[in-house]
């Protein structure tokens, strides 16, 4: 039986994966860094026995990696892990789904730095009318919403 690897992080170009049931294992990694290296997607494998993880930079899909690990006896690719991508994949998921969100429900009109910008806005509105001059929290309010809007302008210009 095939010992189970993780996806723990994932960016273009890189994965990290571990693989609990290795851990500690020198000869293990070591076996598993050199046939990563000989797979063609991948341009550089970096085992960690200590950790149980591999660090693995590609030029190609995380499947065909999965695939070649599989068909080479290394690991088999447990999709869905208890921490796939650590808490930035958990931030980065949930603020595309509320962005994906707001722009639904607004028609496309908003997206989340608007609303951001939008509510910071009202926020300091509500600290002037309450007479909250002297607190900070209306004008430091301003201040986010304003580099909210600024870094979303910049983002649009970037893309377009």
């Amino acid at each position: 039986m095939l010992p189970e690897a993780h996806c723990i992080h994932q960016s273009p170009g890189r994965l990290r994966i571990r693989i609990p049931a290795g851990k500690g294992n020198k000869a293990f990694f070591a076996y598993l860094q050199e046939q990563l290296g000989r797979c063609r997607l991948v341009t550089a494998a970096a085992a960690n026995p200590v950790t149980g993880s591999v660090l693995i930079s590609h030029s190609g899909n995380v499947r065909a990696i999965a695939e070649y690990a599989e068909k080479n006896n290394l690991f088999r690719f447990v999709p869905g892990g208890k921490n796939p991508g650590g808490v930035a994949h958990v931030t980065v998921t949930t603020y595309k789904t509320l962005d994906a969100q707001i722009r639904n429900l607004s028609g496309g009109e908003l997206d989340l730095p608007h609303t951001a910008f939008l509510t910071l806005v009202g926020a300091g509105i509500y600290q002037i009318s309450r007479g909250k001059f002297g607190a900070p929290a209306w004008y430091t309010a301003f201040w986010y919403a304003l580099n909210i809007f600024l870094k979303a302008q910049a983002k649009k210009e970037k893309s377009s």
